[in-house]
């Protein structure tokens, strides 16, 4: 009976662990809410309820925010006189919209809405937000063309939203604004079938980037080079939203320059919780003791809360698998404590078993498993490797961190492990709980099966109709040529006869 209530207590507490990482009390309220310059959605939880029971919607507010659109929770039982003053009822949530950097931003207040209303919420704090995103007609490819020229010139990298809608959804909005500092978006509304075929469109709404040129680049009579494309895969990244756009740009970015990325990513970090009333980020320098090995282990639930191993001189590079770790990602992690000189421990960890664990290193949900941290569990603060995991730039990282070349965050909250008997029942594709939420995953596949079937129907068509033009223009250039050749023919004929008739008569007439 212990055993089954402590059971209980755990998968309870799995479900909520992680929500106090949007949690606002009274005084970041007040700082960056009121005072700060991003729009708000927040939401007052009465006293005595989760986010998730207060707003029924929790779960796609999290996934409808980013960047300049932030999102938060008042617990009403730990700030009861801000709650007071704003009228929460004990059984009804409050959700307020704060627009973007206005003026008397305090004097004019927020739009207020029903715990039902998310949607009105985030369109009207998201419609103060600057839109940065440069829109084309699909039928001018100059314009395009000036746009790829212009991202060469800035260097930033090129990003394309091809749509039949006239107007960028909220999310792109907020993405160009987030990492403007690296990319420009020019969305393309209604591309003709010059511009479809040219970059190779079958549906709508389609995002690609266009990647760096290499270094020495095929450059062809009239200066132009082939560059490759980079498409955004809605079902990898969770569907067509801020944090799965965020991950593509990222990973993108990692390709160009690992360290940019990686320092986006950080600042990305220190900027959510300073928002959030937490501590700023602090830098931190392992202990590298004489040492020529390190201890590689799994961490359980009953080293929980202290975890030793990663709590003592050196701080732990930890591997989040999704799933039970295997030989080959064993091998891999050895291989990058060998490769950085054993500078910190080894350990891992099934991130989708323990999600409440892995979210304390800012990893929501599993399609970002597997991940690499180095994280100090004396200091509570961790760095996070971006980029493809392969031994020698892991191994940098991992040293680069422990030396204090990299920037570490504060974790989002005390990691913590609850006991899980089974783990293999929670495996499943890290991507299974966003498609539910769109839909069944074989009616989404059939969808585009069927699309991708019109799509090459339609251009079977084009070919056949193309390949009968080009027929019948042939035809009716040798037709041409054919008339051409007899009009010559018959005028030299006349000509001939003419003169033949001239000499005749000058032949006469001597006579």
């Amino acid at each position: 009976k212990a055993k089954a209530k402590a059971k209980a207590k755990a998968k309870a507490k799995a479900k909520t662990h992680g929500e106090e990482y949007y949690q606002l009390d009274a005084a970041a309220y007040k700082k960056q809410v009121v005072e700060g310059q991003p729009a708000w959605v927040v939401v007052f939880v009465p006293a005595g309820m989760t986010p998730m029971e207060a707003c029924a919607d929790w779960s796609k507010l999290k996934t409808s925010v980013g960047g300049m659109l932030a999102l938060g929770y008042v617990d009403c039982e730990k700030s009861e006189d801000l709650c007071a003053a704003k009228g929460v009822g004990a059984d009804a949530a409050v959700i307020e919209s704060w627009p973007f950097d206005r003026e008397n931003k305090e004097d004019d207040g927020p739009t207020v809405h029903g715990a039902d209303e998310t949607k009105k919420a985030v369109d009207a704090a998201g419609e103060s937000v600057p839109n940065l995103v440069e829109g084309v007609p699909g039928d001018d490819p100059d314009l395009i063309e000036m746009f790829i020229t212009m991202t060469m010139k800035k260097k930033k990298l090129a990003m394309f939203v091809f749509s039949d809608k006239d107007q960028p959804p909220l999310f792109i909005k907020l993405f160009a604004e987030e990492l403007s500092q690296y990319l420009m978006i020019l969305f393309v509304s209604r591309p003709n079938d010059e511009i479809s075929r040219r970059f190779g469109l079958m549906k709508l709404p389609t995002i690609i980037c266009l990647m760096d040129p290499p270094e020495n680049p095929n450059v062809d009579q009239y200066g132009r080079t082939e560059v490759a494309i980079a498409g955004y895969d809605p079902r990898q990244y969770g569907g067509f939203k801020f944090a799965g756009l965020r991950n593509f740009a990222v990973n993108l970015l990692a390709q160009r320059d690992r360290e940019i990325a990686m320092e986006y990513i950080q600042q990305s970090e220190q900027r959510f919780n300073e928002r959030h009333g937490r501590a700023e980020a602090t830098d931190v320098k392992g202990t590298v003791t004489d040492e020529n090995t390190s201890v590689l282990k799994e961490l359980t639930d009953e080293e929980s809360p202290e975890f030793a191993h990663c709590s003592g001189g050196r701080p732990c590079a930890m591997l989040l698998t999704d799933g039970a770790i295997t030989e080959a990602q064993t091998a891999l992690l050895s291989d990058i404590l060998h490769k950085s000189g054993a500078v910190a421990h080894g350990a891992y960890v099934d991130g989708r078993c323990h999600p409440e664990f892995a979210a304390s290193f800012d990893i929501p949900d599993a399609s970002m498993l597997p991940a690499l941290v180095v994280w100090s569990g004396k200091k509570d603060v961790f760095a996070r490797y971006v980029g493809a995991l392969k031994p020698e730039p892991a191994a940098q990282f991992v040293r680069s961190a422990v030396r204090g070349s990299m920037r570490f965050v504060s974790t989002v909250s005390k990691p913590e492990m609850g006991h899980v008997d089974d783990c293999e029942a929670l495996a499943a594709p890290a991507y299974e709980e966003v498609v539910e939420e769109d839909g069944d995953l074989e009616d989404l596949m059939a969808e585009i099966r069927a699309e991708e079937e019109r799509e090459a129907k339609k251009l079977q068509e084009e070919i056949a109709r193309e390949a009968q033009e080009k027929k019948e223009r042939e035809e009716a250039e040798k037709q041409a040529e054919l008339e051409r050749k007899a009009k010559e023919e018959l005028k030299k004929k006349r000509k001939k006869k003419k003169k033949k008739k001239k000499k005749k008569a000058k032949t006469t007439d001597e006579l």
